[in-house]
C-alpha cells in the first residue's frame, strides 16, 4: 500500500511503514487540491460514510486588442475540474465535473471590446457562491489593459476569475480592446460512500491562457474535500 517512496510493507513476521507518519487523524480533515499538473487521489477511510464535494472550474484567458498582430500562442478556455469516483477495478462509477470559463474570444463569438483608445475588459470574477462553500472559493478577474495603450492585460487572481483584455492605442476601423476571459462554475454535492474500497482520481483545472503575450490568463481552479463519519 502506498508509492515508490512511502508505503506499508509485511515480510510475513512484521509490519513495516516506511517513509509515513503514524497519527490519529480519522479521515475527516480538509482536503483542498490546487496542482493542476498531476491527477490527485483521494483514498476512502473505512469509516467514512459521505464525501462533501466542493469544486470550481478555471477562469479563462483574455484576448488581444483590435489591431495587434494575431501571434501565438493562442487563448485557451479555463479547463474543467473533474472528479472521477472509480471501483477497487479502476472502473469509473460517478464523475463531477465543474467547468471552466470561455476565453475572451469564444463566448462572443469574435469581435472586440469598444472602440479606438479603448482599455481592455476585465477578467471576469469568480464571487463566493454562498452556502456552505468554503471562504476561499473566490476570485478577482485581471485587469484590463489600459486605454490609449498596448499595455497586456493582467492574471486572474485567486481561483476561478478569468483573465483581462489588452488595452488599444490609437483609433482606426479595427482598434477595440480586448475581451477578458470569463469565470469558471462551482459545484457542489455530497457523495455517500457505497464501498469504502472505491477512490477518486482528481483533476483540477488549469487556468486558461491569454492570447499571446497580450492577453492575461485565468486563475486556476479549486477542490475541497471532506469526509463525514456515519
Amino acid at each position: 500500500i502506498g508509492n515508490a517512496t512511502s508505503f506499508m510493507q509485511f515480510d510475513g513476521t512484521v509490519v513495516s511503514f516506511v517513509g509515513g507518519d503514524i497519527d490519529d487523524s480519522d479521515g475527516t480533515n480538509e482536503v483542498f487540491l490546487t496542482d493542476t499538473s498531476i491527477t490527485h487521489r483521494y483514498t476512502i477511510g473505512p469509516n467514512i460514510a459521505t464525501i462533501n464535494i466542493q469544486m470550481l472550474g478555471a477562469g479563462g484567458g483574455g484576448n488581444r486588442n483590435g489591431t495587434s498582430d494575431w501571434s501565438g500562442p493562442n487563448m485557451e478556455d479555463g479547463g474543467d475540474t473533474i472528479i472521477l469516483i472509480k471501483n477497487s477495478s479502476g472502473v469509473t462509477q460517478t464523475t463531477y465535473t465543474a467547468a471552466g470559463g470561455a476565453d475572451g474570444w469564444s463566448e462572443y463569438g469574435g469581435g472586440n471590446y469598444g472602440g479606438g483608445g479603448s482599455p481592455g475588459e476585465a477578467g471576469e470574477s469568480f464571487p463566493h457562491p454562498g452556502g456552505g462553500a468554503h471562504s476561499s472559493f473566490a476570485g478577482t478577474g485581471g485587469a484590463g489593459g489600459a486605454g490609449d495603450t498596448n499595455n497586456p492585460g493582467a492574471a486572474g487572481s485567486g481561483y476561478g476569475a478569468g483573465g483581462g483584455g489588452q488595452g488599444q492605442a490609437g483609433g482606426g476601423s479595427a482598434a477595440a480592446g480586448g475581451y477578458g476571459g470569463h469565470k469558471g462554475t462551482f459545484y457542489s454535492t455530497t457523495y455517500t460512500v457505497s464501498d469504502t474500497t472505491y477512490y477518486l482520481d482528481i483533476t483540477v483545472g488549469a487556468g486558461g491562457r491569454g492570447q499571446g503575450s497580450a492577453g492575461g490568463s485565468g486563475s486556476g481552479g479549486l477542490v475541497r474535500l471532506q469526509g463525514a463519519i456515519a
